[in-house]
């Protein structure tokens, strides 16, 4: 967890975002490979068992197993899922909880606050250039989506220029959007989801993996 949180300002956006599958295809790997190893080993348990002690072990197995499965993990499943489960929703309508929209009003704050982090780059930066007009009116576009709790849609641009311009302002978007975090204005979840909108930005500036952001694509994350 500590490297999570300290890891995000050292890796870049294309080997973050490939990063996911890549855990994916690694906790899979690992489940098959814990199984793997049992299998290994039960060789080498038989070759230890003599044949009078076969029915000795497989009855103490099945009364292990019988208690556990059975009756322990049932009694288990049906006080923690069925009864606690039932008692859920009257709990939390006399504690009088809800959702308070606490990770939703985070995002906004951290799409806002990262939008102005950019703008202030761009108001650096020659105001002539064509390049920093079309940044500077994607950003403020971005900006007024983030104040009127809508979704923002990044724009994508053949111009060099303007691919550096998105750079520096993607880098300027990271460094407040960390200082958010690490003042604890915003938590994980926002985070984490304002760090993938500002990947794709940057991705979006990489003339090798634009064509593919733009083509159109359904939902992928639940």
């Amino acid at each position: 967890m500590t490297l999570a949180r300290r890891i995000a300002g050292r890796i870049s956006a294309r080997h973050r975002i490939a990063s996911y599958a890549v855990w994916d295809v690694a906790v899979l790997v690992l489940n098959v490979l814990a199984f793997v190893l049992v299998g290994l080993q039960l060789r080498a348990i038989a070759s230890r068992v003599n044949d009078g002690e076969w029915y000795g072990y497989a009855r103490c197995a099945a009364a292990v197993c019988a208690t556990v499965i059975v009756f322990t993990a049932f009694c288990v499943v049906l006080s923690t899922l069925v009864l606690q489960g039932l008692t859920l929703r009257p709990l939390m309508r006399w504690l009088g909880l809800r959702d308070d929209g606490t990770v939703t009003r985070e995002i906004h704050l951290a799409r806002a606050e990262t939008a102005r982090a950019a703008l202030r780059l761009l108001d650096g930066q020659e105001p002539r250039s064509p390049s920093v007009d079309v940044l500077r009116s994607e950003y403020r576009t971005r900006l007024q989506a983030a104040e009127s709790r809508t979704q923002p849609e990044a724009a994508a641009s053949d111009d060099p220029s303007l691919a550096a311009l998105q750079r520096q302002t993607v880098a300027a978007q990271r460094d407040v959007l960390r200082d958010l975090r690490a003042r604890q204005q915003i938590g994980d979840d926002a985070y984490h989801a304002v760090e993938e909108e500002i990947d794709l930005l940057e991705l979006t500036a990489d003339s090798r993996v634009r064509p593919l952001l733009c083509q159109p694509r359904g939902d992928h994350r639940d």
